[in-house]
């Protein structure tokens, strides 16, 4: 039997994960999930799930479910290295318990790590750094004031017990398909803040890259590396790393989509953008809770290889699919106005 622990299922990323895993679950499989809203409960018992209530901050339930868990797969938070910290004592005792046989933990980071925040010269400009998974190095070496990098940081550290792998998914769209939250943050709080003003924003220039992974298939990456880490057939630990993504783009171009559909939809006469600032980024982008300067005029830039030389297609995220579905969206958020 494999019991495998999930935090986070009632996630955007981690519902639809959660889905794809259970597609061909093996019957000899259980899974606890961790989650707080108890009106969902049933509906994951309906799945054969077991359910625990609480939070990341429940540190002693997390460690002892992680303590009689063969995989911990956490979809929750890319920064809350407290919860981390208690998968990863109870999964080293969990190790303990299997010997000669390793736990696995399956971190949910994200291609934040990869921004600069201490060089603002190149907000909305573009910049030739391009990270690259197949090159360990370019992980492990991320200088520790980067978001996100001081709990994968503490992952790594725990990699002579613990299978690790650290999935860094870039700009995530699309619809989800969990029993929680099905919508991104990152899109709809650009395409919202555009509907609300009747003007998008771009920040500075908006000549700024990221990369991009529809939702579905980020999930049927976790699925494959799930397997793969069960069968001993991926590369773990400090190998462990994965960019999920399938194609860069430019922010100001998401503005000019995005402008272009405001105007087909008549909520304005032209397709102008607007520029942002650092120092008034929360009156351009209201309901963004998230600093907007990062989300939107940042330079993201990392391309993955080693999921697609293990198999993974994703097939939803073409860049053509991706702006076909920043117009649908438009459309789709201006009707909920």
């Amino acid at each position: 039997m494999v019991h495998i622990f999930v935090l986070g299922a009632t996630g955007y990323v981690g519902g639809t994960a959660l889905k794809a895993i259970l597609k061909d679950a093996p019957q000899d499989w259980r899974i606890t999930v961790l989650i707080r809203n108890e009106s969902l409960m049933e509906g994951f018992k309906a799945l054969g799930i077991t359910v625990a209530i609480g939070a990341l901050d429940d540190l002693e339930i997390i460690r002892t479910i992680a303590e009689s868990s063969d995989v911990v797969c956490n979809f929750a938070s890319s920064d809350h290295p407290a919860s981390t910290e208690a998968i990863i004592t109870g999964l080293k005792k969990r190790r303990e318990e299997i010997k000669p046989r390793k736990p696995i933990h399956i971190h949910t980071s994200g291609t934040g790590v990869l921004i600069d925040a201490n060089n603002p010269s190149i907000i909305g400009e573009p910049s030739d750094k391009v990270y690259r998974d197949e090159i360990t190095e370019d992980f492990t070496t991320i200088p520790a004031h980067h978001l996100h990098r001081n709990v994968d940081a503490l992952i790594e550290a725990s990699s002579d017990q613990i299978d690790n792998i650290i999935v860094v998914p870039p700009a995530i769209w699309g619809k989800g398909s969990g029993l929680g939250n099905r919508e991104s943050i990152q899109l709809p709080g650009i395409i919202k803040a555009a509907i609300q003003l009747k003007k998008v924003h771009r920040i500075g220039r908006g000549l700024n890259r990221w990369h991009q992974i529809h939702v579905e298939d980020l999930a049927e990456l976790y699925r494959l590396l799930l397997d793969g880490a069960l069968h001993q057939r991926v590369p773990v630990g400090k190998q462990g790393y994965y960019l999920a993504e399938n194609g860069d783009f430019a922010w100001g171009d998401v503005c000019v989509a995005i402008a272009q559909s405001l105007q087909r939809l008549g909520l304005t006469s032209t397709d102008e953008i607007g520029i942002a600032s650092e120092e008034d980024w929360e009156a351009k982008f209201p309901g963004v809770r998230i600093n907007a300067v990062s989300l939107f005029g940042s330079n993201s830039r990392g391309i993955g290889t080693k999921a697609k030389s293990l198999g993974w297609n994703p097939t939803r995220s073409s860049n053509e699919q991706f702006f076909t579905a920043i117009a649908r969206d438009v459309e789709e958020h201006a009707k909920l106005q």
